[in-house]
Parts: C-alpha cells; sequence; structure tokens
C-alpha cells in the first residue's frame, strides 16, 4: 500500500500479504473435509511394497502391495500450505533519515557515513568552510556516482552484443544526462551556499528534493531514449534485474517513478 496516500512518507510501510490464495478457494468451495488439493504441492506415496513378515523356512520377507501407492490425494500430504493473510506494519520512529542523509552528504561528503563524519571536529556539525559552493557543489559530486550513466554497459559491451553506433549513442546520452545532473547540483550548491549551508533550513528540503526529481526524471527519459536503441534482449540484459541499471529509476514506469519521487528516495541519483 502506497505510504504516501496514508501519510507515511518514508518512516513507515503497510503490508497486506496473501499466501496461498488458491488454498482459501479450495477450503471455501469444498469445505475443510473435503479438499481438492488446489495450491497444494502432489507429494504422492513412493510406497508399493509393505513388509508384513519373514518366512524362516523360505528365509524371505513377506509383503502386501500398499494400494495408496501413487496417490496425491491432499489429506495424505502432512505438509500442506496453508491459506493465510498478514497485515504488516512497520514505522520507522528515529530521526528523520532524509535530513540524516542530507546532514551527512552535505558535512561529509557522503550518504554512506554511519558514524561521525571523518573530517569534522568533535561538536562541529556544519563548520564555515563547508559552507562555500564549491565545496558543497564537491561534496555532492562524491555523494552521487559522477560517470556517465552507461559506463558500466559499455563496459560490458561484448556481454550485451552492442555495436559500435549503439556505444557512441549511449556515450552521448550519458554526457547529455551528466551535463543535466552536474548543472543541477551546482545550482543546488549555490543555493544552500547562499542560505549559510544548513542542511536542515525547510527550504534547502525543499530545493534538495527539486533537484532529485529534477535529475531522476531526466535519467529516466534518458532511459527511454537508451531502450529504443537496444534490441529486446539487449534491454532485458541491461534493464533486467541482474543488469547494471536495474536499481536506476530508468526501470520503472512512469507512474512508479512519481510515487518513488513522492516518497523522497534516501539515494542521490
Amino acid at each position: 500500500m502506497d505510504p504516501a496516500r496514508i501519510r507515511l512518507q518514508n518512516r513507515g510501510r503497510l503490508q497486506l500479504r496473501v499466501l496461498n490464495i488458491l488454498g482459501g478457494l479450495d477450503q471455501l468451495a469444498h469445505g475443510a473435509d473435503r479438499l481438492h488439493g488446489w495450491g497444494q504441492t502432489a507429494y504422492p506415496d513412493r510406497v508399493l511394497l509393505h513388509a508384513r513378515g519373514f518366512d524362516p523356512a523360505a528365509r524371505r520377507y513377506l509383503y502386501t502391495v500398499n494400494r495408496a501407492f501413487g496417490d496425491t490425494r491432499v489429506y495424505r500430504n502432512p505438509f500442506q500450505s496453508p491459506f493465510r493473510i498478514a497485515l504488516d506494519v512497520a514505522l520507522d520512529v528515529g530521526p528523520n533519515r532524509e535530513q540524516v542523509m542530507r546532514q551527512r552528504a552535505l558535512v561529509c561528503g557522503s550518504s554512506r557515513v554511519s558514524g561521525p563524519c571523518p573530517d569534522v571536529r568533535p561538536g562541529e556539525s556544519d563548520p564555515p568552510a563547508h559552507r562555500d559552493s564549491a565545496t558543497l557543489a564537491d561534496r555532492l559530486r562524491r555523494v552521487r556516482d559522477p560517470r556517465n550513466l552507461f559506463e558500466a554497459v559499455i563496459g560490458r559491451a561484448d556481454d550485451f552484443q552492442l555495436t559500435p553506433v549503439q556505444i557512441d549513442s549511449l556515450e552521448a546520452l550519458g554526457r547529455v544526462h551528466g551535463a543535466l545532473r552536474d548543472s543541477t547540483y551546482d545550482a543546488l550548491a549555490g543555493y544552500i551556499a547562499a542560505r549559510g549551508g544548513a542542511p536542515d533550513d525547510e527550504a534547502v528540503a525543499r530545493q534538495w528534493r527539486q533537484a532529485i526529481r529534477t535529475v531522476a526524471r531526466s535519467e529516466w527519459h534518458i532511459g527511454l531514449l537508451a531502450r529504443a536503441l537496444l534490441t529486446p534482449a539487449q534491454a532485458e540484459g541491461v534493464f533486467g534485474r541482474s543488469g547494471p541499471l536495474s536499481v536506476r529509476p530508468i526501470v520503472l514506469d512512469e507512474r512508479e517513478l512519481e510515487r518513488e519521487l513522492r516518497l523522497w528516495q534516501q539515494r542521490v541519483y
């Protein structure tokens, strides 16, 4: 369920999980005593013969045929998958994660620092030396990935069977995106510096979010152009679950992208 619609933003999650719907329909339609085995894995009885004794004179075992041999009826299966419904609610009651990330990015130059900033003295969370536009811009460059958007794809050109024309086109698209990305974050750094470099300023937070939206939307549109350059098989390799761009905004459809942006993702793209 969309946290933005119930005002949880990135502090909470509400999930309704349903397990084995077919099993629930089976029980609803036939009752618990007459299950047909919908939604269950069939485990056939593999025993053909049962030993019932031993004949000492003939020195051999006596067997009877198992009439249930090969039977897959559900009541014989001891490992059934039940129908279940679960409602999971998670709420983050700690510090605002977006504000913490912004603080670490602008002061430490990294949003992934877990402890105190290595280049900031104790008790000094936002030293004046870090408030100039050039320094802030440099820190933003270190937070995001400064490489060409398609560098990882081009590095595996042989794996994806990219042609020279496709490689040149992807490099050009990456440069277009990189130029917009750099100018957006440079403008953000200038705005933050003009306001004293305070990462907890609400106006700074709004400008920060706008910059994330601008860069993510640019990447998404560049992704559409990149897909048009590739064959379906190449696009699946590049943007698929195990592809080098599988975690980027590119893989979302437009509605999913806007939903993710409403949640203020904790990553600067």
